[in-house]
């Protein structure tokens, strides 16, 4: 039998989602986890809404993401902040990125969906 997921589980699952290169791609896919009032601020402070981050991630070029430090917040019932530190790299010979991430997530009906979320680059 299987086991629930914690909320924190699920919630991580739905930012790997996010992060991964294939489903960038994939407007509806993208559609589908974020709010129709989402709003994004970029590492370089641009900022997106719904529509124009999923044309954004649509032509972006495939680089390898990861999730570090991930952690949930609970702000309200129904509401709950994650942040974590994302990793990514467009090949081996290219320096590895990392960026701290900060995202809301909010039910509406059954789905969590993504109202905000912020990225910034972490200096090295």
């Amino acid at each position: 039998m299987d086991e629930p997921r914690t909320l924190e589980q699920h919630l991580f699952d739905l930012e790997s989602r996010l992060l991964d290169s294939t489903r960038r791609r994939e407007a509806s896919a993208v559609a589908a986890l974020l709010s129709d009032d989402f709003v994004e601020i970029g590492s370089t402070g641009r900022m997106f809404n719904k529509s124009s981050i999923i044309g954004t991630m649509s032509s972006e070029v495939p680089v390898q993401r990861g999730i570090a430090s991930f952690k949930l917040h609970q702000i309200a019932e129904g509401v709950a902040l994650v942040t974590y530190v994302a990793i990514s790299g467009s090949g081996p010979n290219e320096p590895l990125r990392e960026s701290m991430r900060s995202s809301v997530w909010k039910r509406e009906g059954t789905e969590w969906r993504m109202v905000f979320h912020q990225g910034t680059l972490i200096a090295k």
